[in-house]
């Protein structure tokens, strides 16, 4: 997502949305790299998160991924995860 220059994503900790600036690279058609403001093992919320839905600090529950086999599965991304989509917006 961007907001002027900034470009962020949210991200889920504790069980609520937390803006989470990022630095983005490449980008492809639905995909956007990040170069920074993530961490290994971050919760990327990819789902919901358009104007005005999304605000920090926001109760959030992580739901299965679609087709995922564990239902432990978020429909999140992990921030170490090839071709992140997180910073798409």
């Amino acid at each position: 997502m961007q907001e002027g220059e900034t470009r962020f994503v949210f991200t889920v900790v504790d069980g609520k949305a937390v803006r989470t600036e990022v630095t983005t690279g490449r980008r492809v058609p639905g995909k956007v790299q990040v170069l920074e403001g993530l961490q290994a093992g971050d919760v990327v919320i990819v789902a919901g998160q358009g104007k005005p839905m999304m605000q920090d600090g926001m109760p959030v529950m992580v739901m299965p991924a679609e087709g995922a086999g564990a239902p432990a599965a978020p429909d999140a991304a992990p921030a170490n995860a090839p071709d992140d989509d997180a910073g798409q917006g």
